[in-house]
């Protein structure tokens, strides 16, 4: 792990990645203030996230589909992200009718759809045959920029200053970054060139052993996107759980979505730093498994103490899930576009679950949102035991291995 310092490229991803997440929650942090200043009403504002993610979708297939057809460097198109972002973030529109938003979400959206999936392929390419420690590690990176962006926001407005000063200065964090990896870019081309080395490269052994067809990264894709819709239930609803079910303050409830993000934060550091000899598929399937054990223990827990176990149990259990599933498609395809497929069926995810479950809360309550949720964890785990128990017994071939013996 200490290598990542040692590799300016890889180290620059995993700032690019912070960035990204700080983009992807920096409308959400401040959404009421926002639409109450510009006299919008806030779910009207609210679409405009969805407009951002269904930016981020299609971007993150074009990226791919550009890599592998044109050999356009995945670190060029990161860049090209950054600097999207970067812009997006300074001109935020201060006024004017709604579609001028939906115009600045596409863009914010469309550029970190470039970044996620592409610094990915770049990190999973530097990891050990097998591993995906430093995906972990780059999904750590992304926690750590969902949870600062809401407090960087809410401090700024605490400062007396607008909301769309938070904007700004998120727009010149990300833009610093933005020329770091420039710099980054750069160190890297040119020590390639000075010592005649290759860009790391997906090992041959891998190539030759464990191979997904189109049809496998389908149902993989499928498993992606329940996985995000069940986790971006979570995270949209957990805070109104516990303020409207059960009864807390707008602070204790808030201190439960913290509690998500913090399990969250501590499997995807253990399965970065611990030399864990897990198979791909016991860490998805675990990771699944704990998941749902958390939502059963969430809905039949009164007790505030045991509620908070359990919410913790959830986003433990959804920690490792995406990095683990974005390497090892990319290992066992090793084409950009497979990745980004995969990516971006987990971003559609996040454009249905606040609107479905929000329709269900409506109707029928949060239990009904709970047992949905449940459902959809289920449905991803028989999905996950199906798709790669099959390929390992049609190859007649051990599972895929975190690490060599």
């Amino acid at each position: 792990m200490a290598g990542i310092f040692r590799e300016p490229i890889l180290f620059a991803s995993l700032l690019g990645l912070a960035s990204f997440a700080v983009s992807a929650n920096a409308l959400p942090s401040i959404l009421t203030t926002a639409a109450r200043d510009l006299n919008f009403p806030v779910t009207l504002l609210g679409t405009v996230v969805t407009a951002q993610f269904m930016a981020y979708a299609v971007f993150t297939l074009l990226g791919g589909w550009l890599v592998d057809r044109f050999r356009i460097p995945e670190m060029a198109l990161v860049l090209v992200g950054l600097s999207l972002i970067s812009l997006a973030l300074f001109l935020v529109p201060r006024s004017g009718p709604i579609m001028t938003f939906y115009l600045w979400a596409a863009v914010l959206g469309g550029g970190g759809g470039l970044i996620e999936s592409l610094s990915s392929v770049i990190i999973s390419d530097f990891d050990t045959p097998g591993s995906s420690r430093l995906l972990n590690l780059s999904q750590f990176f992304y926690c750590l920029g969902a949870v600062l962006a809401p407090q960087i926001a809410a401090y700024v407005l605490r400062l007396g200053f607008t909301w769309y000063s938070a904007f700004s200065a998120f727009g010149i964090s990300t833009a610093a970054i933005a020329a770091c990896y420039a710099c980054a870019w750069w160190m890297q081309s040119r020590r390639q060139r000075s010592c005649d080395v290759l860009p790391p490269q997906p090992p041959e052994r891998e190539q030759k052993t464990f191979v997904f067809s189109r049809a496998q990264v389908t149902v993989i894709a499928m498993v992606m996107f329940l996985y995000v819709l069940a986790e971006g239930s979570m995270v949209t609803w957990t805070v109104a759980l516990f303020e409207i079910e059960r009864g807390l303050s707008a602070s204790e409830a808030a201190q439960y979505l913290s509690l998500f993000w913090t399990g969250m934060l501590v499997t995807r550091a253990s399965a970065a730093f611990l030399p864990l000899r897990l198979s791909y598929r016991t860490n998805i399937m675990s990771g699944f498994s704990l998941f749902l054990a958390g939502l059963v223990f969430l809905m039949i827990s009164p007790n505030p103490l045991l509620a908070g176990v359990s919410v913790f149990l959830v986003g433990a259990g959804a920690g490792p899930v995406w990095a683990t599933v974005v390497n090892m498609t990319r290992q066992s395809t090793h084409e950009a576009r497979s990745v980004a497929t995969i990516v971006a069926a987990g971003s559609l995810g996040v454009v249905v679950a606040p609107s479905l479950t929000g329709q269900l809360i409506e109707m029928w309550g949060f239990s009904a949102m709970l047992l949905f949720v449940c459902a959809v964890v289920t449905l991803a785990l028989l999905t996950a035991a199906g798709v790669l128990s099959g390929t390992a017994a049609a190859r007649n071939q051990p599972l895929l291995t975190e690490q060599e013996p």
